[in-house]
C-alpha cells in the first residue's frame, strides 16, 4: 500500500511541476522579443486591398487580377516598384522595445484607436482580403524624442511598442502612381 501511495503522490508532484513549467514557457512565448518584427509571417499574397489613412486624407489601393489600382482614382494603376517597396516596409517593421500595453496612454503616444482619434501624427494602416475581411491594422503612432522610431500598434491588441527605424507612410495618390510616363533618354 506505502509503494501505490508513493507513486501516487510522486504523480500529483510532476502533474503540478509539468503545470507550472507549461504556463511559465507559454508567458516566455508571449513575452516581447526586442528585434522582433510586427507582422511576423504575415501573407502579402492574402491582401486584396490596403487604406492607409493620415490627417491629410486616405488612399485606398485595391488588387485587380495581379496588379494594385487606385480606387478612387478611377482604378488608375499603382507602380509595383513602390507598392512593393511598400510591402517591404510593412514586413520589416522591427520592435525595439514595449512601451506599454495601458489604453489610457494610447491618445499621448498617437496610438489611439477611436474614429478620427489618432491625431494629426498618426497613420492608420489597414490590409483587407478579398472578402473585405480586416487581416491586420497597424496605427503608427507620434515620433519619440531623440529616437528613430515611432510608437506602433496593432489596433486589435494594447501593447504598444517602439520601433527600431523611423516609418514613412503616405496618404497621397501621388506616392502610389509612377509619374515617369515616358521613358526617354534626354539626348533623345
Amino acid at each position: 500500500d506505502r509503494t501505490v501511495y508513493s507513486l501516487v503522490g510522486l504523480a500529483l508532484i510532476l502533474l503540478v511541476t509539468s503545470y507550472m513549467l507549461h504556463g511559465h514557457l507559454k508567458s516566455q512565448r508571449d513575452a516581447f522579443v526586442p528585434g522582433g518584427e510586427l507582422l511576423p509571417g504575415f501573407d502579402i499574397d492574402q491582401v486584396h486591398k490596403i487604406t492607409v489613412r493620415d490627417s491629410d486624407g486616405t488612399v485606398v489601393l485595391a488588387k485587380e487580377k495581379d496588379n494594385f489600382v487606385l480606387e478612387e482614382k478611377s482604378r488608375y494603376p499603382v507602380s509595383n516598384s513602390r507598392i512593393n517597396d511598400f510591402f517591404k516596409q510593412c514586413s520589416s517593421i522591427t520592435l525595439a522595445e514595449e512601451v506599454t500595453d495601458n489604453p489610457k496612454k494610447h491618445a499621448v503616444l498617437g496610438v489611439a484607436s477611436v474614429e478620427g482619434e489618432e491625431g494629426e501624427a498618426s497613420i492608420l494602416v489597414t490590409f483587407f482580403d478579398k472578402t473585405d475581411k480586416k487581416l491586420a491594422e497597424i496605427i503608427i503612432g507620434k515620433t519619440k524624442e531623440n529616437a528613430p522610431g515611432r510608437y506602433v500598434r496593432m489596433t486589435d491588441k494594447p501593447a504598444v511598442y517602439l520601433t527600431e527605424a523611423a516609418l514613412r507612410f503616405q496618404s497621397d495618390y501621388k506616392s502610389y502612381i509612377d509619374r515617369r510616363l515616358l521613358d526617354i533618354e534626354r539626348h533623345e
